[in-house]
């Protein structure tokens, strides 16, 4: 799993997890999707040459989103919470567990089956941010609230 975190003075990695792969298979989906509405509504058959083209194009993109969604990380540590997107550093973060007041993983019927989910963020205030996809929500949760306990202890 990819994350460099720098760990200040005391600070450990309690947890380390990544986006779960899942959601570059989008872009297949819509691959298939494609073959079968350019073929279903044609009254001309398509060329054979531009199905290969736009299927390939589509292909990039779901290898590129599986690489990006891999190369991301979610990193616990004793005393911070740290989200890197490598497509979009900007919108990562880093903050301290102290400013968190809960985490929640959710998860549908196919996030148990496949271990993914969602993480729900709780800020003072009811201010929530979700990282979607994410493997092992309930394990991620479960240690930052065991981190918690430990903090207010």
């Amino acid at each position: 799993m990819a994350g460099n975190v720098r760990l200040a003075k005391g600070d450990r990695i309690a947890c380390k997890t990544s986006l779960h792969p899942v959601m570059a298979f989008q872009w297949l989906l819509l691959i298939l999707v494609e073959i079968i509405l350019i073929n279903w509504f044609q009254e001309k058959p398509i060329s054979r040459e531009a199905i290969l083209v736009s299927s390939a194009l589509l292909l990039l993109l779901f290898l590129w989103q599986f690489v990006d969604t891999v190369r991301s990380s979610l990193v616990l540590t004793t005393q911070r919470v740290v989200y890197s997107p490598k497509r979009n550093p900007v919108t990562g973060f880093d903050f301290e567990t102290e400013w968190i007041v809960r985490i929640d993983a959710e998860q549908g019927p196919l996030g148990r089956a496949l271990n993914y989910g969602t993480l729900v963020m709780t800020y003072p205030g009811d201010i929530t941010v979700n990282i979607d996809y994410v493997r092992n929500p309930l394990v991620f949760a479960k240690r930052f609230m065991e981190i918690k306990s430990l903090h207010a202890a």
